[in-house]
């Protein structure tokens, strides 16, 4: 009885670290589709560099917490009130999801 549940401990130690190792590749593949070059802010995607993302970039990078401070510095600045209060939206999201690291 007792080497069967030692059985039991050993697969299932098997299986949380096959777990938690997919997971961790997940985030990591996540953390890897923001497109934004931290340091200049350009949009970089299939080998070309953009000036600029949109919205829906910065907000993708946000939904992982991880959208950079020259995005967040600039995002916003120019517009409607409708696109300052998207970009405050998406600012939120991205400390939001900062948080949950």
């Amino acid at each position: 009885m007792i080497g069967l549940n030692k059985k039991y401990t050993i697969v299932s130690l098997v299986v949380i670290t096959i777990i938690t190792g997919a997971l961790t590749a997940k985030a990591f593949q996540l953390y890897n589709t923001c497109n934004y070059n931290a340091e200049s802010g350009n949009y970089v995607v299939n080998n070309k560099t953009y000036a600029h993302g949109t919205m829906d970039s910065a907000f993708q990078c946000a939904l992982y917490g991880v959208l950079p401070q020259v995005i967040i510095d600039r995002l916003g600045i120019f517009g409607s009130d409708a696109i300052k209060e998207r970009a405050e939206e998406i600012i939120e999201t991205n400390k939001d999801n900062q948080k949950k690291e």
